[in-house]
């Protein structure tokens, strides 16, 4: 699969797909190294930065892990992943942005109850 430049996902996006769909049908295995960064983007047709973008979310997910000096592989999904320190971050960040969307929906409720349901048009002044 090449990366297609009418696709409104960034390159990196694409590729992190592609990969993940790759990891979820079992093409590329728990354990199994990764191509090298320059053939992958050999395969999708972009940057090895633009590669390493991707893998950095296939990463964060947790669905991949580096082993220094020796590449890149495919996390076995048996196993209990260990989120990293980036998801946990941003995680964490959702769940606060969730609670504050559900004190500003009790606040939008109570205040309709206060000045009528918004959907009511207003009197007419004629």
């Amino acid at each position: 699969m090449t990366v297609k430049a009418d696709d409104p996902r960034p390159a990196f996006v694409q590729v992190a797909d592609e990969l993940r769909q790759d990891i979820q049908a079992g093409t590329l295995r728990g354990g199994q190294q990764l191509p090298s960064w320059r053939a992958l983007g050999k395969r999708f047709g972009v940057t090895p930065s633009t590669v390493e973008k991707g893998i950095n979310i296939l990463r964060a997910e947790g669905l991949v892990e580096a082993s220094h000096g020796r590449g890149t592989f495919v996390r076995d999904m048996d196993a209990e992943p260990e989120p990293s320190a980036e998801y946990v971050a941003i995680m964490t960040e959702i769940r606060a942005l969730a609670d504050q969307v559900r004190a500003t929906n009790a606040r939008m409720a109570e205040l309709e109850k206060l000045v009528g349901h918004p959907t009511q048009p207003p009197p007419s002044t004629d």
